[in-house]
């Protein structure tokens, strides 16, 4: 588009050799434009001119001998051309104009009626619409990218939270470790050592006839067991050391493989997705002892964006825990989901439901909202991330809540596209 030059590229597809020349003299009577008008008098030419996209405008005759206006305006959408269309007509009809608006035609003018005038405000019209709406998704294209860009922050601040935990329990477990090397009885069996080395000459006279000697064998014993059960001890710290260290490093992995920017959907297995993000949140759920049921039918590969699928479970299982923490005194569950929607074909269902303080009805559209939080460090761009990357992917996520204190069920579709399907 090139407006600010005040010079407009103009396509017309008409059959008709006077209505051209009846439409070139009315943009010729319009004063402080410049319109660059190509003229090509059929469906094929107009469908050849349409796709090379150059023009600013398109302005299609409805009636093309054995084809329409309408169908090019489809076919325009089809080959996503940027220029807006006006249809034009030898006769108004509110069918026509009420279709042709629908596939996306932003007026619609009877030529009988045209005038200068009348031409020229319906084209600043569409091309004023046009700017407009490549403002909108640009704007929208923004909000997407902030909301991917927190997102991606909120997976990094809770995978620091739960490192952080996992290292308060590697520190308890390395004191233990420190204690139990320090309370050792290897000092009493360098002891030994020292009063049978000292009794070398006599050791048998030593170990059966004196005092102190007749009491190493029996404490040997004893020192046995002693060492036995500080070895076992010992070895079960390392081990639930060994595992935390693993956790962290499982956390980490996790992190780095989806932290990075994707824009592409991949091959994964949503399963792995569903236990990947519960790896994330695994600490803190552990640590407020919340049992974690899983629901997963077997399902093959599929083509997913799997960083925004990650993100979105990550916030929905942080978002679940926090709501079964802030109703305290009972047992609490956490049930994940993943099957085929039963409902919509094609298409694959995660799920993620707590025992929480559950969601006031009023409240179960407005917490997608950009801002809408009921937490009191809460910034509300969470939930409103999720549903927006949802919509991304063709997909939805919704909420369900039986009301306060009854807790929720989150639930996210995204189609299911086979991995054959994208290979083939």
């Amino acid at each position: 588009m090139n407006t600010n030059a005040q010079r407009i590229r103009i396509l017309l597809v008409e059959d008709d050799e006077d209505d051209y020349l009846v439409t070139r003299d009315l943009l010729s009577e319009i004063e402080g434009t410049t319109y660059d008008m190509e003229w090509v008098p059929s469906y094929e030419s107009g469908l050849e001119c349409m796709k090379e996209h150059r023009h600013d405008i398109n302005l299609f005759d409805y009636s093309l001998g054995g084809h329409t206006g309408l169908e090019l305006l489809r076919h325009a959408g089809l080959c996503h051309c940027p220029a807006p269309t006006i249809l034009l007509t030898g006769y108004g009809d509110r069918g026509i104009d009420q279709e042709a608006m629908s596939m996306g035609a932003v007026d619609y003018l009877v030529k009988g009626q045209i005038n200068a005038p009348l031409l020229e405000r319906s084209i600043r019209y569409a091309l004023e619409q046009k700017r407009v709406e490549a403002e909108r998704e640009e704007l929208n294209a923004k909000l997407l990218e902030t909301a991917r860009q927190l997102g991606k922050a909120e997976v990094a601040t809770n995978v620091l939270h739960d490192v952080g935990n996992v290292l308060n329990s590697v520190s308890v477990i390395s004191h233990q470790l420190h204690d139990n090397i320090q309370q050792s009885c290897i000092g009493d069996i360098k002891s030994i050592a020292e009063m049978l080395h000292h009794h070398a000459d006599d050791i048998g006279e030593y170990l059966t006839h004196d005092h102190k000697g007749r009491q190493i064998p029996d404490y040997l014993a004893k020192l046995g067991e002693n060492l036995l059960i500080q070895n076992t001890r010992a070895l079960d710290e390392l081990m639930c050391l060994h595992a935390n260290l693993d956790h962290v490093r499982r956390v980490i992995q996790a992190q780095q493989t989806f932290a990075k920017s994707r824009t592409h959907a991949e091959p994964a297995v949503p399963a792995e997705l569903m236990e990947q993000a519960l790896i994330i949140n695994q600490a803190t759920l552990d640590q407020d002892r919340i049992q974690v049921v899983r629901a997963y039918a077997e399902l093959p590969q599929v083509m997913i964006d799997r960083h925004q699928v990650l993100q979105i479970l990550v916030n929905l299982i942080r978002n679940a825990h926090h709501a079964m923490t802030d109703l305290p005194g009972q047992p609490h569950q956490l049930t994940l989901g993943i099957q085929p929607c039963v409902d919509q074909q094609k298409y694959i269902r995660f799920q993620v439901c707590d025992t929480g303080v559950g969601i006031p009805v009023e409240n179960l559209t407005r917490i997608f909202a950009q801002g809408f939080t009921t937490k009191k460090d809460g910034h509300g761009f969470g939930l409103h991330g999720s549903a927006l990357a949802a919509k991304v992917m063709n997909g939805s996520l919704r909420a369900w809540s039986d009301g306060e204190g009854t807790g929720a069920t989150f639930t996210l579709d995204l189609p299911m596209i086979p991995v054959e399907a994208t290979t083939s």
